[in-house]
């Protein structure tokens, strides 16, 4: 299948470096980091707002860097951005209207900030839906692990300017490696309370600018060595295609996935208080047994 677009070594200054990554029609594509990171670059530049100082954009078998005025407008006119839904029926509509257009790229930047937590799990089904039944290229750029592991195919994790890790989402988000993508998953509740007591926390130490040497990470990191200080450590494949840019690459249990099925499909039980004819119209969930494991 053609990639629809394709980010070969773009840099830009010191807010992005040496950034590669394809998208293929029919695919999912996240690229997980901080909102202030580098995620608000790559939608930046990918529209042109921003110019790259090295490497090339390709989309849909044309190089931006050669296109220009109504030339540019016309190829960029196949890219949709969708922005943050402000309800659940907002979500359902926009979806609906954009795998109907004509469209070849949909950027998806943070979609479900404004939503809470139940409508954001139901929107979780929605976006994986949308993905699944178009043959567009899907880029989501956000800080929501857990979107990240429902919706992606792929992921990329940024810290500052670099790529830290990369691999199929599940690669990426169920067994995480570097810390600072373990300390992005922590960040993000759990539905089930049983799953978020089981978890293993991880929790950067405050932003202290950026190292002269070694590690970008050297000064927030938990796990840190002597040999972080020194060395700057490069993207390293596994067999499996997983990459991760860490001198002490270690998995942590900091994800349980579980996913709350709507009581639409799932009854609540009859024995539950919750339940009874006072509460009929009551549709959350009672307890952690409400949840079911993915």
């Amino acid at each position: 299948m053609m990639n629809v677009i394709v980010f070969d070594g773009v840099t830009v200054d010191d807010r992005l470096t040496d950034i590669y990554f394809e998208v293929a029609g029919g695919q999912c594509l996240a690229v997980l980091g901080e909102s202030s990171s580098a995620i608000a670059e790559i939608e930046s530049v990918l529209l042109r707002r921003t110019e790259i100082s090295a490497g090339e954009i390709v989309f849909d078998g044309a190089a931006l860097s050669s296109v220009h005025g109504r030339d540019l407008k016309r190829v960029l006119s196949a890219v949709e951005v969708l922005k943050s839904f402000a309800s659940l029926a907002e979500a359902r509509q926009q979806l609906e209207r954009v795998n109907a257009s004509d469209s070849k790229l949909v950027v998806m930047h943070e979609p479900l900030r404004s939503l809470g937590a139940i409508e954001a799990a139901e929107a979780y089904v929605l976006l994986r839906q949308a993905v699944t039944s178009s043959n567009k290229a899907w880029l989501l750029l956000t800080s929501n692990a857990m979107l990240v592991h429902q919706v992606a195919d792929r992921a990329q994790v940024l810290y500052l300017d670099r790529v830290v890790e990369s691999g199929t989402a599940a690669q990426v988000i169920a067994h995480a490696q570097h810390p600072y993508t373990q300390a992005l998953i922590s960040a993000v509740p759990q539905l089930d309370p049983f799953a978020q007591a089981e978890r293993t926390w991880v929790k950067l130490n405050p932003a202290s600018g950026r190292p002269e040497g070694g590690c970008a990470m050297v000064g927030r990191c938990p796990f840190k060595h002597r040999d972080c200080a020194e060395f700057v450590p490069e993207l390293i494949r596994d067999e499996d295609g997983h990459e991760v840019a860490c001198i002490y690459p270690q998995e942590r249990k900091v994800i349980v996935t579980a996913v709350r099925r709507p009581h639409a499909v799932r009854p609540m039980p009859r024995s539950s208080l919750l339940s009874a004819a006072h509460k009929p119209d009551y549709h959350g969930p009672v307890t952690g047994r409400d949840f079911v494991s993915d």
